[in-house]
């Protein structure tokens, strides 16, 4: 759950609505599709409703996807980690807006991360 609360702040970070309440978990498919998952383990909302959301998805399907490279044998886990976790990295690509910006304002971290397609597609697509 404290993947959503940082999830929301993001939102807050940009003046966008937070997640909807019953939102218990993010599953990041195969594909690179984002589900919003209830505490039944039931889907809230998938990609193609995500309309009225603006920023605030794109944080949640850049920081799902980020999140889904966290994994301590994956060596983007060390560049995540390093800056600073999920959200802070979601935030830091975003704000980025492009992989060439990514790269100047994350230097050598930025190869690790933006190797990862997922995270090519969800927080710049």
């Amino acid at each position: 759950m404290s993947d959503i609360r940082e999830l929301n702040e993001a939102a807050d970070y940009t003046h966008e609505p937070h997640l909807p309440a019953e939102t218990a978990a993010l599953k990041v498919s195969a594909n690179g599709a984002v589900e919003l998952i209830d505490s039944d383990g039931k889907p809230l909302m998938n990609s193609s409703s995500r309309g009225f959301w603006g920023t605030t998805w794109k944080y949640t399907v850049c920081a799902a996807a980020i999140g889904a490279a966290f994994i301590p044998a994956n060596k983007a886990y060390q560049a995540i980690k390093g800056l600073g976790g999920v959200a802070k990295a979601a935030k830091l690509l975003i704000k980025a807006g492009n992989k060439e910006d990514a790269k100047k304002i994350l230097g050598n971290v930025a190869l690790e991360i933006l190797g990862v397609a997922t995270i090519q597609k969800n927080c710049f697509g």
